[in-house]
């Protein structure tokens, strides 16, 4: 992950990306090039017994993916409708720097949450490609900058070139997800098989356990509370008493707080910042109809 004193040595030119890179390198790219071979007991021979008839698994990291360029889409309507009105309230700047922060974690723990698990496995038989780190560090470096515009504007001010590098920051997280899926799709399939593939280290249910709260809500908003639980649960195994306990009140949170803000951001109506958004508590949830 980037760090602080790194981004603040760094200038825009050390961290570029270029979508257009992603797309050309997304038609060259061959899992079964001996260049990714790490060694040789570990052969890209698997993608045959990827082969089946069965409908496709739906894939964890892509749906968390999906969420997290959902909630970038989210925040991105909000701050076209403060644009568009003009000047930025104080209340509208707190509720902006409490999604954006948020936004911001979620994002460096699912980083950290991919190095540390699925990364490192994937490393024990094959190279990852060349170049995919400095990929990465483009929007962390953005995120930082970002981070920088947003509390130097003040109450009656512009969020015009806020906006302006954050559409920049959402084109770029979408070129760089969509390219992490299809390397690391196409070389996890060619060095792993899919008994190889259940493996304990980078199962579903054990990672969400590492998630931030915040990615948590972020997920089940994304995928829908029934396919949650009804899909996703079932298949990893998660138990409703997970789902009354931990993921109910995280969702709630998340839709209570971080939704909630967007809409009243939208709609230009005034609402009370949560003092920690989501923090680790429980609330007083009617959940009763959805155990």
């Amino acid at each position: 992950e980037a760090s602080l004193m790194t981004l603040k040595g760094a200038s825009a030119r050390d961290f570029r990306f270029d979508s257009r890179t992603s797309r050309k390198l997304s038609t060259q790219f061959n899992p079964l090039d001996p260049t990714y071979q790490k060694d040789p007991n570990f052969p890209p021979d698997k993608l045959p017994e990827w082969d089946t008839e069965e409908e496709p698994v739906e894939d964890f990291w892509h749906l968390m993916h999906e969420a997290v360029k959902g909630e970038i889409k989210a925040i991105t309507k909000a701050l076209l409708e403060i644009q568009a009105r003009g000047k930025v309230s104080k209340w509208e700047l707190d509720i902006i720097l409490q999604c954006f922060t948020t936004h911001r974690n979620t994002v460096s723990a699912l980083f950290r949450i991919q190095r540390s698990d699925l990364y490192r496995l994937m490393e024990e038989r094959c190279q990852l490609p060349e170049g995919f780190t400095k990929m990465q560090m483009a929007y962390f470096y953005t995120l930082y900058v970002l981070f920088e515009m947003l509390t130097s504007i003040k109450p009656d001010g512009v969020i015009d070139n806020f906006t302006e590098l954050w559409l920049a920051y959402a084109e770029d997280y979408s070129a760089s997800c969509d390219l992490q899926e299809l390397m690391f799709s196409a070389l996890f399939h060619a060095y792993f098989s899919p008994v190889e593939a259940d493996n304990e280290r980078i199962a579903p249910n054990r990672l969400l356990k590492k998630f931030p709260d915040s990615a948590i809500g972020c997920l089940v908003a994304h995928v829908g509370k029934d396919h949650f639980r009804q899909c996703i649960m079932v298949k990893e195994k998660i138990g409703m008493l997970d789902w009354r306990f931990d993921y109910g009140p995280k969702y709630k949170i998340y839709e209570g707080n971080f939704q909630a803000g967007l809409k009243a951001l939208e709609e230009g109506n005034p609402l009370r910042p949560a003092s920690n958004m989501f923090s680790r508590f429980y609330v007083s949830l009617d959940l009763e109809e959805e155990v």
